[in-house]
């Protein structure tokens, strides 16, 4: 019995290590990136990151890198315009488009859209789009593919609700 359980525990330790054993690790620069708030694994075995990019002489853009199953660059790329933008979260379309959910600060400071960028497995932007659910800050915090092929996402708003930062809940279709 004590044989059994000493092997119970041999089999069971093995098994952690080999779950948690680290296959890679990669640090990006590219294009300034700044931080990486999402991260989704691609149709062909890759990832692609999202997060925003900062330099000192323009405001945020967003940035999105594409790489490798081995977490080697395949592309990088910015996103956005003279205001403050970013990309948030992403979601990974069965025809291998990506849909990045972020941020656009185009009229004031005071001021942000939901922001929807759509890209194809180049990074091409193949459209752009604004949801703008009033006067005031409206972010996305978080992305998931609904049953019917849209997305639904959450974050928060003050510009509508009762009040400061009340929690949002946005489902879009897939067009």
């Amino acid at each position: 019995m004590r044989n059994v359980l000493f092997a119970f525990v041999l089999l069971i330790s093995s098994i952690s290590q080999t779950f948690s054993q680290i296959t890679f690790e990669r640090n990006y620069d590219t294009l300034g990136f700044y931080y990486a708030n999402c991260v989704r694994q691609t149709l062909d075995g890759g990832y692609v990151l999202c997060g925003s990019s900062y330099n000192s002489t323009t405001a945020n853009d967003a940035e999105i890198v594409k790489t490798d199953e081995y977490g080697n660059v395949i592309w990088a790329k910015k996103y956005g315009g003279p205001a403050i933008d970013g990309a948030i979260t992403m979601e990974v379309t069965a025809d291998s488009n990506y849909f990045v959910f972020g941020i656009k600060n185009q009229i004031s400071a005071t001021q942000s859209d939901i922001w929807i960028l759509k890209l194809d497995n180049n990074g091409d932007t193949i459209f752009t789009k604004n949801i703008d659910l009033g006067l005031g800050s409206n972010y996305v915090m978080g992305s998931t593919k609904t049953f019917e092929g849209g997305f639904a996402l959450t974050g928060y708003t003050d510009s509508r609700g009762q009040g400061y930062n009340d929690v949002s809940l946005v489902k879009l279709n897939s067009a």
